[in-house]
């Protein structure tokens, strides 16, 4: 398909080693090579006093993988990182140059998309969404359940105005988004979507 582009991870991306290597363990987390949260923290503070100055609005949306504790038992803990770090791929596949993207922990991830207005947030989160399932289809079986998020989103300045109100917010959107999953399990899931570089 034209204009197409696969995540599969690139054999040393985001490795120990790797980050050793290159001197980034004191900023990435060094199973996916994503920004750490502390160095997430003070980049996207830095970010916000940018668009304060801009007059320009933002996005930070937290994800969370669905049933990722139940999948570390079932396929083991070398295929469950394997999962992590394919993740890490495709949502750098998905975000713009300038965006900032951490995993904050587990299976966590957030997402900071400076300059952009509140109503692509729901586009923003559906790239995610995609670009989990992609990660799902590359590294587990065929006859595994699909691999799909929660996610919470909140936006600057009407969030909030610093990186804690903002997180505060999406950690609340995030837990809403759970509960609605829960109520809507029996639903089916729409169909995977192809994930592209915008």
């Amino acid at each position: 398909v034209t204009g197409v582009q696969t995540c599969a991870l690139p054999i040393y991306a985001g490795t120990r080693a790797n980050a050793i290597v290159t001197g980034e363990w004191r900023e990435t987390d060094l199973l996916t090579g994503l920004l750490n949260p502390d160095v997430f923290f003070t980049r996207v503070s830095s970010a916000l006093e940018h668009c304060r100055i801009a007059n320009q609005t933002a996005i930070l949306i937290v994800c969370d993988l669905d049933g990722f504790a139940a999948l570390n038992q079932n396929v083991g803990l070398v295929d469950a990182n394997h999962l992590l770090r394919q993740v890490a791929e495709c949502f750098r596949l998905t975000v713009r140059e300038g965006d900032v993207l951490s995993r904050l922990g587990g299976d966590e991830f957030g997402i900071f998309f400076p300059g952009l207005p509140p109503e692509i947030a729901e586009t923003r989160a559906r790239d995610l969404r995609a670009a989990v399932r992609e990660a799902g289809l590359l590294v587990l079986q065929e006859d595994s359940p699909q691999m799909t998020a929660c996610l919470g989103i909140s936006s600057f300045p009407a969030d909030g105005h610093s990186i804690d109100a903002l997180l505060t917010a999406a950690n609340a959107s995030l837990a809403a988004a759970k509960r609605e999953r829960q109520d809507n399990a029996a639903k089916p899931i729409p169909s995977v979507l192809v994930v592209t570089r915008n």
